[in-house]
């Protein structure tokens, strides 16, 4: 019974291990650009949800948003839709707080509310509050883009 115990406490380390998120180094962030991903393949439980969710998956291939990370905390936030550019970018701040856990403010077009991103994989993976805890949000990520 010991050696069970000692066995499925070693596989819930290293499980948990793999999935850990690394924390966000500003080295990793001033002068990208990262690009906004819709993953929303996994979302639906049932045929209905499976099919609309198709859907918004095809409009959401259309959209574009990119974040340009700068020097002295600066980010930029583009976005364009159906091709059509947006001609003005939004201007905002990044910080890493001391869990290295990245905070992004608020734009006229882009909400941070309650969300901070962790780095999974080389993804900065966005994070929502519930219940005291931070949940990982599936349906979307940002990916590193070459400028």
């Amino acid at each position: 019974m010991k050696r069970i115990l000692i066995l499925l406490a070693l596989i819930g380390t290293v499980a948990s291990s793999v999935t850990a998120q690394d924390r966000v180094r500003e080295r990793d962030l001033i002068g990208t650009s990262w690009e906004m991903v819709f993953d929303l393949e996994e979302e639906g439980g049932n045929l209905f949800e499976r099919m609309a969710l198709s859907a918004v998956s095809g409009i959401l291939d259309e959209v574009h948003v990119r974040f340009d990370f700068e020097d002295d905390g600066e980010l930029y936030v583009w976005a364009d839709a159906f091709d059509i550019e947006v001609d003005e970018e939004d201007e905002t701040r990044w910080n890493i707080n001391k869990h290295g856990q990245l905070i992004l403010g608020e734009t006229e077009h882009f909400e941070a509310d309650d969300t901070l991103f962790m780095m999974e994989d080389g993804l900065l993976v966005p994070h929502k509050m519930e219940r005291g805890k931070w949940v990982r949000e599936d349906s979307i990520y940002l990916k590193e883009v070459r400028r």
